[in-house]
């Protein structure tokens, strides 16, 4: 019977582990929007360290961790890459990358940039896209040791991309998608935490696919372009984004 205090502790422990994987989902996707060579360096420089010392609270392993900064590094931010990897260097963390995993992920990430370069049909791209992020999720249950690895990948290497390539001009959906994929990655580090709902994380996966398959037709598109738009010049999305923001939070806390 446990005691009441461990209880405790492990809640806490558990709430602390749900708000630093909050914060380091922050910062890694700060060095995606900001633009500017010195704030990319600087953003890089923060969630990379912050990473670092948060392992431990995020039950990462060593490999899944030299994954996540090598594709954070080496596919989002090429300015700040070669110094970036060598300082992860000296503190060892590319080296224990098992090369299995290390080759899976060189193949997803020929094949999607083999895919954005040989079709200019958006709708194809999606379809391809799911076809790949289904496969991921297959695969990712085959192996317990590789299955963090995999939907880490299939979520930074394809959405990611995905997004910047078709969502570029449609903020409303490039927002809509973001939160889903912040839900879906937080519903994936509760994976080692006891919590995870599969129900919950098929769901916003399903609702990640469906926005993207909506953002190929140019009509509705267009519409939340004209609609983004005019929200931004009545100052709406400030208002927005807080909100978002606060209700994130308080699903967390």
């Amino acid at each position: 019977m446990l005691s009441l205090s461990l209880i405790r502790h492990i809640h806490i422990h558990h709430h602390i582990r749900i708000h630093l994987t909050h914060l380091w989902i922050h910062s890694l996707h700060l060095s995606v929007y900001l633009t500017a060579h010195v704030w990319i360096h600087l953003s890089t420089h923060l969630s990379v360290h912050l990473l670092i010392h948060c392992r431990r609270y995020l039950c990462i392993h060593s490999s899944s961790l030299s994954l996540i900064l090598h594709i954070h590094i080496h596919h989002h931010i090429p300015l700040a890459r070669h110094s970036h990897i060598s300082s992860c260097r000296s503190l060892h963390l590319l080296r224990h990358l098992d090369v299995t995993g290390w080759r899976l992920v060189r193949l997803c990430h020929l094949v999607w940039k083999r895919l954005i370069h040989s079709s200019s049909n958006l709708l194809l791209i999606h379809l391809l896209w799911l076809i790949l992020i289904v496969l991921l999720f297959i695969a990712s249950s085959l192996s317990t040791r590789s299955s963090r690895l995999l939907l880490l990948l299939s979520l930074r290497c394809c959405v990611v991309h995905h997004l910047h390539i078709s969502c570029i001009s449609v903020h409303s959906l490039h927002l809509h998608v973001h939160s889903h994929i912040l839900w879906i990655h937080l519903h994936i580090h509760s994976l080692h935490l006891g919590g995870i709902h599969l129900s919950h994380l098929m769901g916003h996966l399903l609702a990640c696919i469906v926005v993207l398959l909506l953002s190929s037709w140019l009509p509705f598109s267009g519409i939340c372009h004209l609609i983004w738009r005019r929200i931004h010049l009545l100052g709406w999305h400030t208002w927005i984004e807080r909100l978002h923001a606060l209700l994130l939070w308080r699903h967390l806390g």
